[in-house]
Parts: C-alpha cells; sequence; structure tokens
C-alpha cells in the first residue's frame, strides 16, 4: 500500500480510542484516523465499507479497522486490532 492511500486508508477508518470515548483519543484534532459522533454512536459497521466500497466521508456508519491493513503493517501495534475486536463485539 502507498503512503497517500495508506494516509487515506487511517483517515476513513475509525480510531478505535475515539469510539470507546472521545476523552479516550488523545490526539484529538490531529489523530490521524476518523472522529466521527454519529459512527461512536451506531454500533452498526458500514456494510459499504466492509466491503471497500464506502466514499462518504459523514458516513453515519462505523468504519471498523480492516485487520489486513494492521497485520501488513508491522508498525502498528497488534492490540489496536484486539481492542477493535472487543469494541466491536455485542455485549452479553
Amino acid at each position: 500500500m502507498a503512503a497517500a492511500e495508506e494516509d487515506a486508508a487511517k483517515k476513513d477508518t475509525d480510531c478505535v480510542y475515539f469510539l470507546a470515548s472521545p476523552l479516550t483519543c488523545k490526539k484529538g484534532n490531529d489523530c490521524e484516523f476518523r472522529h466521527s459522533e454519529n459512527a461512536r454512536m451506531n454500533p452498526r459497521d458500514c456494510w459499504y465499507w466492509l466491503h471497500s466500497k464506502c466514499l462518504n466521508r459523514d458516513c453515519a456508519f462505523r468504519h471498523p479497522v480492516r485487520k489486513a491493513f494492521y497485520f501488513s503493517n508491522p508498525a502498528f501495534c497488534e492490540e489496536i486490532v484486539t481492542l477493535h475486536y472487543h469494541l466491536s463485539q455485542p455485549s452479553g
């Protein structure tokens, strides 16, 4: 994945820390990931995002971390994938 594509993918991927709580992401406006209050309040994943076709920057559905993205980039900790996995699972 080229650097420009990687940056674009990050900007459209939800910040797992913001999804947990807006106060959890310490980067705020400097975060390279998406901070969407509508997606944070909506537990449903975007079907189009899951199929690599969502072009709506204001999408109200979640754009979860794609495991292949993180596993192909060793600079990212696998704990982020694990955290997202736990956040996206139904409780109960």
